[in-house]
């Protein structure tokens, strides 16, 4: 059986888990090119984080350094979550 990973969308962005689970693809719902980013892929890994807390997938506290690495193409990030 496949790997299904989750994801959370405000409706313009997702942040979708991958198959490392320290690792994040952040990109918009069009396939646009990210442009005027700001806080956008930090509050849906804080709105991810904030569901595995309530789900009880996470019960202790977290607290991350995050990288990021922009696609050639300029329509994903990839954050690595440390």
């Amino acid at each position: 059986m496949a790997d299904v990973f989750q994801a959370v969308t405000d409706g313009t962005f997702t942040l979708q888990e991958t198959e490392n689970k320290n690792q994040f693809y952040f990109y918009r719902n069009d396939g646009g090119v990210l442009t005027d980013v700001d806080r956008e892929p930090i509050e849906l890994y804080q709105a991810y984080i904030a569901h595995k807390i309530m789900s009880g997938e996470i019960t202790s506290i977290v607290v991350s350094t995050i990288q990021s690495e922009i696609s050639d193409d300029g329509k994903c990030i990839r954050l690595t979550i440390s």
